[in-house]
């Protein structure tokens, strides 16, 4: 009885969970309030910038309720883009763009040694 009620009290945790900074959950209806768009963009200046996201000690976590988004996302380095639905279908991006990551630094195209430190999954873009 008593190590049962102690073991909870430990092991227990806030729900929904106290998020670091660095994780940023969103909603459908806060696109009709904030320019998600710009609001993302600012968030990720530096990840997106091959100078100083490169070998940033920066990391952050972009997580998507179900629902549909009308925002592009450049996903920069050590950048995670996440739906948080059952389903990939259940969170969708609209925009012109979607969630997006061009290749960075050389030109020509660095190629794949320049775009593993991202990650994007569970969505689909219409």
């Amino acid at each position: 009885g008593l190590w049962c009620c102690f073991s909870w009290r430990v092991f227990s945790e806030p729900n929904p969970p106290v998020w670091p900074a660095a994780v940023h959950i969103f909603a459908p209806e806060d696109a009709e309030d904030r320019n998600l768009t710009a609001e993302i963009a600012t968030l990720l200046k530096d990840l997106n910038n091959v100078t100083t996201g490169h070998y940033s000690s920066e990391r952050i976590a972009l997580l998507f309720k179900p629902g549909s988004y009308d925002v592009d996302i450049e996903v920069g380095y050590y950048v995670q883009v996440l739906g948080l639905g059952r389903h990939p279908k259940e969170v969708a991006f609209t925009g012109r763009n979607g969630v997006y990551s061009p290749p960075m630094g050389e030109s020509p195209d660095p190629g794949s040694l320049d775009n593993f430190w991202r990650s994007a999954e569970n969505f689909h873009q219409k």
